[in-house]
């Protein structure tokens, strides 16, 4: 839930804009960032509706719309209107959208300031060693009123599949060369991504289908043996099984997947 600062673009909140010191934020850990929100069917039975909604941890604008039918008046559209989504200090990560194992990469972390005062963040980053591992997990610097500052860490992911990367902005007094606070000391913005680790080289595929006519039940299914190449990378063997009852069922499954983007 990310309360403390929620505005429309259109008339944005005094709070917002030249606040002089930082708020805390109301969310121990931001997880939660979906591309899309609020896709419902309504029914509306008085002349407005109201809704309590929570919104999603990206710290973004959205832009919604609604779109109304009635048996009397047909299709009505309604402008588009904003909300704002924002926080006092929060940082940002900018991952790659995969890697191989073994393969060193930046991982880049952004972390704005809002607010009309200088503030002193020590970033730290989270993860499990054995998985991700970073020449250096610590920073501290000085953001300026109203700026952002960007940290690059050299990173080499170490295990196959999806991994968490935390990320935590702490307001922290003391802090070299930057001024310290005198509310906020100890207010912290932590938020989690998912960095995705691919097997190191080339992906191959063998697939065998076979088809039955089930009349007596005695029927069975005769595969040949799955052997993995002396050569195949640690960890990347995969095997799926698929039954269905439908001769057409598997090509309309995965028309999704007859086109692949790398």
């Amino acid at each position: 839930q990310v309360e403390n600062r929620v505005a429309s673009m259109s008339r944005p909140s005094s709070k917002v804009i030249g606040a002089s010191k930082p708020e805390k934020p109301k969310v121990a850990l931001r997880n939660f960032f979906p591309e899309s929100w609020l896709f419902e069917l309504i029914t509306v039975k008085e002349e407005e509706l109201k809704s309590e909604l929570t919104s999603p941890h990206t710290i973004t604008t959205w832009i919604g719309e609604a779109i109304c039918m009635n048996n009397q008046f047909g299709l009505g559209v309604s402008n588009p209107t904003s909300l704002l989504v924002n926080q006092d200090f929060f940082a940002e990560i900018r991952l790659p959208y995969s890697v191989k194992r073994g393969e060193t990469f930046p991982l880049n972390v952004t972390v704005f300031n809002y607010i009309d005062v200088e503030l002193p963040i020590r970033v730290k980053l989270i993860t499990s060693e054995e998985e991700v591992q970073s020449d250096n997990s610590e920073f501290d610097i000085c953001i300026g009123p109203n700026d952002n500052k960007v940290i690059t860490m050299k990173t080499t992911a170490l295990k196959l599949g999806e991994l968490n990367v935390t990320v935590e902005a702490v307001i922290t007094n003391g802090i070299k060369d930057c001024k310290d606070v005198t509310e906020g000391n100890g207010f912290k913005d932590a938020l989690v991504r998912q960095l995705r680790v691919k097997p190191e080289g080339v992906p191959i595929e063998k697939v065998e289908s076979d088809f039955k006519c089930f009349e007596s039940g005695k029927e069975k299914f005769q595969m040949s043996k799955l052997e993995v190449p002396t050569d195949a990378v640690s960890d990347s063997e995969r095997a799926w099984v698929y039954v269905t009852g439908d001769i057409m069922a598997p090509a309309l499954e995965n028309v999704g997947n007859l086109v692949r983007l790398p």
